[in-house]
């Protein structure tokens, strides 16, 4: 399960952010819903249960026409390829 505050700046407490996980997995609390609010520090609270693969999974934030993506790698990191 992860957590976080994501910061809107400018944004009043109250406002409503729309939340939406990409990938798959569950948004959890306030955010069950698809919306969660803006609080006091001007930050939107979110927590999410990853889906049952590894892999990346994005959770896509929107206030108006403002965005935010977290992504997030589940699992064992892929090989880096070097480039010659």
């Amino acid at each position: 399960m992860i957590t976080a505050q994501v910061p809107f700046a400018g944004a009043s407490s109250g406002e409503t952010v729309h939340v939406e996980a990409e990938d798959g997995g569950s948004l959890l609390g306030e955010a069950e819903g698809g919306t969660t609010g803006v609080d006091e520090q001007a930050a939107a609270s979110i927590a999410f249960r990853t889906a049952a693969y590894d892999g990346l999974q994005r959770i896509t934030l929107r206030r108006g026409g403002e965005s935010r993506l977290l992504q997030f790698w589940i699992g064992e990191e892929p090989p880096v390829l070097a480039r010659q």
